[in-house]
């Protein structure tokens, strides 16, 4: 028999016309034809130079774009090292977030983040990053991880008196700003643009597109706090991103991955292995807003890993 899980209800710059009359034309010479040979040249030196300015182009990146290209691999780019670095005031408030990305070959780009940015932190739904980072260093990551699609090495704390050192340690790399738009008010809010943000984490972290990631619900059914946190960089790594966050109706022994259509069920055995414990569950009542939901039971992060099983028709 299969727990029940309930759902909780999810919202949905004139000038003058003075000209000189021209010169007379000079008679030119008849032109001659070239022959094809130095025609061949011409193109091929063109061709020559287009190449190099497009490499040039792709190593340095086009600031004013917004959306800087990078040296890649077989279409891939080689990224070495990734932070996430947290500026923090006297009173240890969070007055700037970047994630710093170093390239294979020295160069590297940096991704700044608008402390006001509204994104979904787990066991506290949408919030400004500033509120995350209010809650530890690797609330403020793992909450990052779930933006960007793609896990970050390390997190640190940077005091402003250090914060050009620390973001500046590429030179010739590029400088990006989150995509935003702001939502007004005293308190400095912004908005994720999702379609500007996919071209620019795309290249700068090769991270999947989110039109590609599956959307997914944690309810934490145990009576631990922080148990969405510790989950999400598992879904992350199986490129999953948490849309929604909240508690379940009661306990839970076993982690429930709940899906319900059958487009979803593969992606549901994806995201119990990554969990790597729980049972993967057929829903017979669809919801709109999330493809897969996780009820965390006490299973998840025991020592021993749980038996993965399946149950279908079952109506959390």
């Amino acid at each position: 028999m299969t727990d029940t899980v309930a759902l909780p209800p999810v919202g949905d710059g004139s000038r003058r016309n003075r000209r000189k009359a021209p010169p007379p034309r000079r008679q030119r010479p008849p032109r001659r034809a070239l022959p094809i040979r130095q025609i061949l040249l011409a193109v091929l030196a063109v061709v020559v130079a287009a190449v190099a300015v497009a490499g040039a182009m792709s190593i340095l990146g086009d600031d004013d774009a917004g959306e800087p290209t990078t040296p890649t691999t077989a279409g891939r780019i080689e990224v070495t090292s990734s932070r996430l670095l947290l500026e923090r005031d006297a009173s240890r408030d969070l007055i700037g977030a970047a994630v710093v990305v170093a390239w294979r070959g020295g160069a590297g780009a940096v991704l700044s983040i608008p402390p006001g940015t509204m994104l979904e932190t787990p066991g506290l739904g949408l919030a400004p990053l500033r509120e995350a980072a209010s809650g530890g260093d690797d609330l403020a990551l793992v909450t990052v991880e779930n933006l960007l699609g793609v896990r970050i090495d390390q997190v640190a704390g940077v005091d402003p008196a250090d914060w050009s050192a620390a973001v500046g340690a590429f030179p010739d790399g590029t400088k990006v700003a989150l995509p935003v738009s702001p939502l007004g008010g005293a308190d400095e809010l912004f908005k994720v643009d999702n379609d500007r943000l996919d071209a620019v984490v795309a290249r700068v972290l090769q991270a999947p597109r989110r039109a590609s990631r599956i959307t997914v619900q944690v309810l934490n059914g145990t009576r631990k706090p922080g148990v969405a946190a510790s989950v999400v960089p598992a879904l992350v790594a199986a490129g999953a991103r948490v849309s929604l966050t909240g508690n379940a109706d009661a306990d839970y022994a076993t982690t429930q991955v709940v899906y319900y259509s059958d487009d979803a069920a593969d992606e549901a055995a994806r995201v119990q292995r990554a969990l790597g414990v729980g049972q993967v569950v057929r829903s017979t009542v669809g919801i709109g807003a999330v493809q897969v939901t996780v009820v965390v039971g006490a299973d998840f992060g025991a020592s021993s890993r749980g038996t993965p099983s399946t149950t279908e028709g079952a109506t959390p």
